[in-house]
């Protein structure tokens, strides 16, 4: 299960490794697009199931082997909802099964912020205004992004709550969950 699966990079390249993946996340223009994508590569041999929804709300019981969410999708909810959401991945993986949560370390947050820079579009046509600010006594994130120099000027802001490596081990652990390996980014070697 590829949980908030967004315009699909995990989806596709491991149903392209002929995986039977399940794509799921909440927008329904991302779902289109990894729909659109798996028929455009003609690469991918098993389409990946995909479905639109609420993570708070899995219609999943025990039913993978692997529950993945990447990309800092966890947290953006309050408090109680977050732990809801742990338990609901928790739930969706099968006995013996194995859930890899990626998220940011508040530790890591408070000693590295860049507070502000810009980002070039890769289609060439503008750039991006992202500014950060982390609030120490709410361990949330505080995320604004600005488009400059094309031709709809647009704006949005994003939250997440934080939480310390001891703080997310409890949080698994009172889900079921045992801790069995803790990295640093993607390198394992």
């Amino acid at each position: 299960l590829d949980l908030c699966c967004g315009p699909g990079g995990y989806t596709l390249a491991l149903a392209a490794r002929n995986y039977k993946v399940f794509g799921f996340d909440i927008n329904k223009e991302f779902i289109a697009f990894v729909k659109d994508s798996a028929v455009r590569s003609g690469q991918i041999q098993k389409d990946p199931d995909l479905m639109i929804g609420d993570m708070r709300v899995l219609p999943f019981c025990e039913s993978f082997d692997l529950v993945y969410n990447v990309g800092t999708s966890f947290g953006f909810f309050d408090e109680a909802a977050n732990i809801g959401v742990l338990h609901e991945m928790a739930g969706a993986v099968k006995q013996g099964g194995t859930l890899v949560l990626e998220c940011g370390n508040r530790d890591f947050y408070v000693r590295n912020l860049i507070e502000k820079h810009w980002a070039r579009h890769e289609d060439g046509d503008g750039v991006t205004l992202i500014k950060r600010h982390f609030d120490i006594r709410t361990s949330r994130m505080e995320v604004e992004h600005e488009t400059f120099g094309t031709a709809e000027k647009q704006k949005w802001f994003v939250s997440w709550r934080a939480y310390t490596l001891t703080e997310l081990i409890h949080l698994c652990e009172s889900a079921g969950l045992s801790v069995e390996g803790i990295y640093n980014g993607w390198s394992m070697g």
